[in-house]
């Protein structure tokens, strides 16, 4: 599938494929369409849509196979192609959810917290007025790293052993490592570890993200 995004009066529009076309139809979201060969904002039709709020009888294949009838043909392409309106957060909206995750697990040292501390460390580097949606999410946060090694690595979290250890252990596994003194494993060093978190803490941001684009009907 080819990559089309169009931005139409504030509005960013992402080409997305049948099946999460679906998906998205049978939430009752709108579903942006329109023949292959053409442009979605193309001056001579506005940006045509279907969605199943007025008839939750019509099933999504039968809006497609009516749309197809009317619209596709040799000229303009036999078949649709999908998209859907790309949901954008600010840093505030998307702290203000891990703040409530962050009640969850605060009390609980270990992974999970530390992950979500991670979580926070990423988006420490995010400016407030950045645009943070769910394609192109991993570069905006990845800092200009190449991935979460290099990010750990590159010294754009926590740089010391003894605190990556502080961060992700509970305390049973800090008197076992003596804090951070000893590796984890042994196969990794704590930056390692730290590479891993802050993996985990990526999907965190992006499920709030992705949370965000799925609730919005």
């Amino acid at each position: 599938m080819k990559y089309e995004e169009y931005i139409v009066d504030g509005v960013t529009y992402c080409r997305i494929n049948k099946t999460e076309a679906r998906k998205i139809y049978n939430q009752g979201r709108n579903v942006y369409l329109c023949p292959v060969h053409m442009r979605l904002d193309s001056p001579w039709s506005g940006i045509p849509y279907i969605n199943n709020k007025k008839d939750m009888r019509a099933t999504f294949n039968d809006r497609i196979c009516q749309y197809e009838i009317y619209n596709c043909d040799s000229e303009r392409g036999q078949y649709l192609k999908y998209f859907r309106e790309e949901i954008i957060m600010r840093k505030e909206q998307v702290v203000k959810k891990l703040n409530e995750l962050w009640l969850k697990v605060c009390n609980k040292p270990g992974w999970r917290r530390g992950v979500c501390k991670y979580a926070y460390i990423i988006l420490r580097h995010v400016d407030d007025d950045v645009e943070l949606h769910q394609l192109g999410l991993s570069k905006v946060l990845l800092n200009g790293a190449e991935n979460w090694k290099e990010y750990s690595y590159g010294g754009c979290a926590l740089i010391y052993d003894g605190d990556i250890a502080e961060a992700l252990c509970t305390q049973k596994m800090l008197e076992k490592n003596k804090h951070g003194e000893k590796a984890p494993n042994g196969r990794d060093n704590w930056l390692d570890v730290q590479s891993r978190a802050l993996f985990h803490a990526f999907q965190k941001i992006y499920g709030i993200v992705a949370s965000e684009a799925d609730g919005k009907l």
